[in-house]
């Protein structure tokens, strides 16, 4: 039995995507955390729900998203436009993250 059938048996689909979030909150601090939670996210991305579903490819697309805006924003810090490139990233991600959770809480599908 793979890896993924055996995490997928032990939590509910769910409370994966619920700590998933944590993940990328806890990446702010400890950037790794963010890239475990975006593997775990495409491992249940085909989940049954259709509703968690949602929320394991809306954080699939934000890693993919931060990614590229982190560094691009790396590269331009030298030229000063990095900062403002960062700094809305670091807004935006969290008002995703904020977003997806509230829509969790509800059980409802995310954008």
């Amino acid at each position: 039995m793979s890896v993924a059938k055996h995490i997928a048996r032990a939590l509910p689909a769910q409370r994966v995507a619920l700590l998933i979030y944590l993940l990328y909150i806890s990446g702010y601090f400890f950037g790794i955390t963010a890239l475990v939670g975006a593997v775990i996210a495409i491992i249940y991305r085909k989940c049954p729900d259709e509703v968690v579903a949602t929320h394991f490819r809306a954080q699939v697309r934000l890693c993919c998203w931060s990614l590229l805006w982190v560094v691009l924003g790396g590269l331009t810090v030298k030229v000063g436009v990095g900062y403002i490139v960062l700094t809305t990233w670091f807004f935006w991600s969290v008002w995703r993250i904020a977003q997806g959770l509230f829509a969790l809480s509800k059980h409802r599908p995310t954008t």
